[in-house]
């Protein structure tokens, strides 16, 4: 087994797209964020920006994790892959310098990610908080408000921002949590107009590299 790591998104998603397709629910988050990374879209402040490919003796995918997080502490997003391979891409940053102070994800690998780090780094491993998938059955529709939906103007900057700061309390209260999720300072964030319907015009390039064998 070996890892690759890309700093391409549109490479990573045509290496690993009928992986992430296999189990579309547990790869929602990957695949949509990484989607939208490649059709230019930018998450200001995520000072890194990488995705990894966990690959079988056969050259088949295994497992993925990426990190484009622009929130602190910036953790890596890991999904399910071999232990061997979430450990040697702990080791694999640990020995290009990279910090990594945090790690979302599915459990086992996240959890050998973290703990691989943490020795590697004379740290520990403490759990912030458990996340869970929930199936919907029957959906109910409710009565829908009065109005229509249209895009957010720059008037409307005060009250999208309410909205959101609130939307991050009641989440954390929702999961035990003191602290709400969401980037640092989001009280100071203004809105701006987008200079075209389509929004900025914005353009990546990356590389990719084969890693270290998972051992």
């Amino acid at each position: 087994m070996h890892l690759e790591l890309t700093t391409d998104p549109a490479a990573f998603l045509d290496a690993a797209g009928e992986h992430l397709a296999a189990d579309p629910v547990v790869t929602t988050v990957m695949a949509t964020v990484t989607a939208r990374i490649a059709a230019g879209h930018e998450y200001a402040g995520a000072p890194y920006r990488w995705w990894a490919i966990a690959r079988d003796d056969r050259g088949a995918v295994a497992g993925v994790a990426m990190r484009t997080a622009p929130f602190e502490p910036f953790p890596a997003y890991v999904l399910p892959m071999p232990d061997a391979c979430a450990a040697q891409l702990a080791r694999t940053l640990h020995e290009r310098g990279e910090p990594l102070a945090g790690v979302n994800g599915a459990l086992p690998a996240a959890r050998v990610v973290a703990e691989e780090t943490a020795r590697l780094t004379g740290g520990e491993v403490r759990v912030h908080e458990h996340l869970r998938l929930f199936e919907l059955g029957d959906l109910v529709v409710p009565p829908s408000p009065a109005g229509t939906l249209r895009p957010a103007e720059v008037g409307d900057a005060d009250l999208v921002l309410a909205w959101y700061l609130d939307f991050g309390r009641a989440a954390a209260e929702q999961a035990g949590r003191a602290d709400a999720h969401g980037a640092p300072g989001a009280e100071t964030f203004t809105l701006e107009a987008s200079p075209s319907a389509s929004g900025p015009g914005w353009c990546s390039s990356g590389t990719t590299r084969r890693g270290p064998r998972c051992t």
